[in-house]
């Protein structure tokens, strides 16, 4: 049996946008390789633009799902682009 696939994103999002909205959009995204996902920090701070909090959630891809790293990296592409049209998230790299 082959693990499952885990991967760290954290997001910025509009401090008007709730995480059941965040998790609203993930459920609905394009991307059924997608098994769960979970709140890891919740964070507001001076690495983060005033008006909108930072999310760091985990994605656990099914273990049948994509295997190569280039592979999760275009599902979690295809994630982000739904997430900033439904929410107005985007990647936070700070």
């Amino acid at each position: 049996r082959l693990p499952a696939i885990i991967r760290d994103i954290s997001l910025i999002v509009p401090e008007s946008v709730p995480y059941a909205a965040v998790e609203q959009a993930i459920a609905e995204a394009r991307v059924p390789e997608l098994a769960r996902w979970d709140l890891i920090d919740r964070y507001a701070g001076p690495q983060v633009p005033t008006g909108f909090l930072s999310y760091t959630i985990r994605l656990t891809f099914h273990p049948q799902a994509p295997r190569s790293s280039e592979e999760v990296d275009k599902r979690i592409q295809r994630l982000l682009t739904d997430l900033s049209d439904r929410i107005g998230a985007r990647l936070r790299t700070e």
